[in-house]
């Protein structure tokens, strides 16, 4: 079998950044973890996006923006948006929302962290960004 031939609309970003962003997640990167219905989820962890991250774009050229945040119910969600900077002036962003379930104490039903909850929350939401 050969290669697969993509066609991308005119960017300005390199080849080399282009072939980067659309790798296959590594299978070291890729865990399971049990969900609701009784199913496994895969997932890689925020700071293999982080990573990436930096490696197409350099520390200082994306930036991850929490624009708004709240709780209904027992869910915490966030919306975000995702800058990228291409070294010519040109910006790319992505705005995305992100969530997770409040985590409780078995004992008496109180929060565990909300601030942790809120952080997963952001998580989520920068990788669906990215």
């Amino acid at each position: 079998m050969g290669k697969a031939i993509i066609t991308l609309a005119k960017s300005d970003l390199t080849a080399e950044q282009i072939q980067t962003i659309l790798e296959r997640t590594p299978k070291r990167y890729q865990y399971n973890r049990p969900g609701k219905g009784g199913k496994d989820f895969t997932y890689a962890p925020i700071g293999y996006f982080i990573k990436k991250l930096n490696r197409v774009f350099g520390f200082a050229g994306w930036d991850f923006e929490v624009l708004e945040q709240g709780v209904i119910e027992d869910n915490i969600w966030v919306k975000g948006k995702l800058t990228i900077k291409d070294g010519k002036g040109q910006t790319i962003t992505k705005v995305q929302f992100g969530g997770t379930e409040i985590k409780r104490l078995k004992s008496d039903n109180k929060p565990l962290s909300i601030g942790n909850d809120f952080k997963i929350a952001s998580s989520d939401c920068l990788k669906k960004c990215a």
